[in-house]
């Protein structure tokens, strides 16, 4: 899933900024897991003065939002996982299809 961020350069001088993207799972989650949050993805990204620029950063949810159970396996918690962008703060809920 592409999410897209536009970073602003308010400043006089060129610059590059890196766009960190960060999962917290769901509280409720795996036995055994002791992750609070974790960096899943990264760009970096040159904005000139006084310009904005939008950088594009995958996340793959099977990938991203998995975490290791108590048993060494991979498993996606089922709940709201929240997405950290700086101050930014989005939700993805993750819920079994009945």
């Amino acid at each position: 899933m592409p999410l897209h961020v536009e970073v602003s350069n308010t400043g006089e001088f060129d610059g590059t900024h890196t766009v960190f993207v960060f999962v917290e799972p769901p509280k409720n989650g795996i036995k055994g897991l002791g992750v609070n949050k974790q960096l899943i993805a990264f760009e970096k990204i040159h904005v000139s003065a006084g310009a904005k620029r939008t950088v594009q950063v995958d996340v793959d949810a099977c990938k991203h939002l998995g975490v290791v159970d108590e048993y060494g396996r991979r498993r996606i918690p089922m709940g709201e996982h929240k997405l950290h962008i700086g101050d930014i703060k989005h939700t993805i809920l993750v819920q079994p299809q009945l």
